[in-house]
């Protein structure tokens, strides 16, 4: 009986107490347009460089300018398909 008294005692004071005010906020506060993309939760990052036809996962700056060759390279339908994608959203 005894274990349980201290713990209960705990949290009926807990319960009894008044609710802080929230605290101020920290500077910089994000604008309304920063909050809205904050909260989109979907949001696409593409990388595409050197390193995609060099077939490295990390290139160290001796490639060839020349290996740089995006033929056929689409960026207007990744940007489409990443859109449609989204709108269910």
């Amino acid at each position: 009986m005894n274990k349980l008294a201290w713990p209960l005692l705990a949290l009926c004071l807990s319960c009894c107490q008044e609710k802080a005010a929230p605290p101020e906020p920290i500077l910089p506060i994000p604008d309304q347009k920063q909050v809205a993309w904050q909260e989109l939760e979907y949001y696409g990052f593409v990388h595409f460089n050197i390193s995609t036809f060099s077939d490295r996962k990390w290139g160290f700056g001796d490639e060839k300018s020349e290996q740089f060759n995006p033929k056929g390279l689409d960026n207007r339908r990744w940007a489409r398909i990443a859109f449609e994608s989204n709108e269910g959203f």
